[in-house]
């Protein structure tokens, strides 16, 4: 760096998505940004002046060294620091919550459920829009989902949850693996044509049929009649409430109902809900989760229990803050909103849980029942 301050001008990187730029430093400084457009007026201008042109920069404190590069065929800059310690990320961490991490570690996991919510939402669109996968690569996508569902959906997963435990038979896992082969049954019935090959129904029939008699025999827990966790595993989970949610049974089923009570006895405290109480391998504790809330509201709505879900609703809507905004965990104990903020998960289960209110208020007063339970968030499924 100059006696004046500034550096070199070609110790700049340039960033740009050809519509906006920056301009980053060696110390990983942003000196020169324009949103939205090449002409617009810079956010950061410190390459014009050091004291007033304002800027963009972390980095450790101490006494570090600092390599870059641009990742290959990309135009993201990686700026890597070095400290005497190692790692360079020394940040406290929001109110003390440590360690910060930069990523999530869950990025290599496999997780069995995601075929379900992507046939799930493409079923969704169908009914709601009208969509059907009439050009022949359309409809090949969505079999090859279907097909690598049923080449999958014995391995055990991380889960919906990410766990660190090590993977298991997820019982939500099995279930969603099941809701793939169904939403695959629904949109095949919609374009029958588009099935070139003539064993195609019968084995996606077949292996709905098995995923069901899986789960019927291996997630149910033999004293309670309660959805559990994971196969061979007795601890309890609010992701077992998506049994009757997603459609796998009705909520009269009596299996269904024990589900629901055993959250609501062993999961639930002072009106909010824990995804589970079972380790999962990741330090420290963690607060009522508000999606899993919920899910217990539209369950209980759905299984005419009206009352009690409006409860927890309410519990949840009292902790909102004044701009209506909702955190991922909520402190069940002070109603202290925690975690990821604001998570639009949480938003979302308040509109399905709002929708499915209504279904059960408008059913007990005598009207047309029409519709699958509204499971939003993680992508739904309504009946027409």
């Amino acid at each position: 760096m100059a006696g004046d301050g500034y550096p070199a001008i070609s110790d700049y990187a340039f960033l740009s998505d050809c519509h906006s730029l920056a301009l980053v430093g060696r110390d990983a400084s942003v000196e020169w940004a324009c949103f939205h457009r090449f002409d617009s007026s810079p956010v950061f201008a410190r390459i014009l002046d050091r004291d007033r042109g304002g800027y963009f920069r972390i980095a450790p404190s101490g006494d570090h060294r600092v390599t870059r590069r641009y990742l290959p065929h990309t135009n993201v800059l990686e700026t890597r620091f070095e400290t005497a310690t190692g790692a360079a990320d020394h940040l406290e961490g929001y109110r003390g919550s440590r360690p910060v991490r930069i990523g999530n570690g869950a990025w290599n996991q496999f997780q069995l459920d995601i075929y379900g919510e992507l046939l799930a939402a493409a079923w969704f669109v169908m009914q709601q829009h009208g969509w059907r996968p009439r050009a022949k690569g359309r409809f090949a996508f969505i079999r090859d989902v279907v097909e690598l569902n049923i080449q999958r959906w014995r391995e055990p997963d991380e889960g919906i949850w990410e766990v660190r435990g090590g993977r298991r038979d997820f019982v939500f896992s099995k279930l969603m693996a099941w809701l793939c082969g169904d939403c695959g049954l629904r949109i095949l019935d919609l374009v029958p044509d588009s099935a070139a090959d003539t064993g195609l129904r019968a084995r996606w029939e077949q292996a709905r049929a098995e995923i069901r008699t899986s789960l019927e025999s291996r997630g149910v827990d033999p004293e309670t009649g309660a959805f559990l966790q994971a196969y061979e595993h007795d601890a309890l989970d609010a992701s077992a409430l998506q049994v009757g949610l997603r459609g796998f049974l009705p909520f009269d089923d009596p299996r269904v109902l024990a589900t629901i009570d055993r959250v609501e006895a062993e999961l639930a405290r002072n009106g909010h809900v824990h995804r589970y109480l079972s380790d999962d391998g990741l330090a420290g504790d963690e607060g009522s989760f508000v999606f899993c809330t919920l899910w217990l509201v539209s369950a209980l709505a759905r299984a005419g229990r009206v009352e009690a879900a409006e409860a927890y609703l309410a519990r949840v809507l009292d902790c909102a803050s004044d701009l209506g905004l909702l955190a991922e965990e909520i402190d069940p104990d002070t109603g202290e909103q925690l975690g990821n903020f604001p998570q639009g998960f949480s938003h979302l289960g308040v509109i399905a849980a709002v929708l499915n209110l209504e279904f059960a208020r408008d059913h007990a007063a005598g009207a047309a029942s029409v519709g699958s339970p509204v499971t939003v968030g993680t992508a739904g499924r309504t009946d027409p």
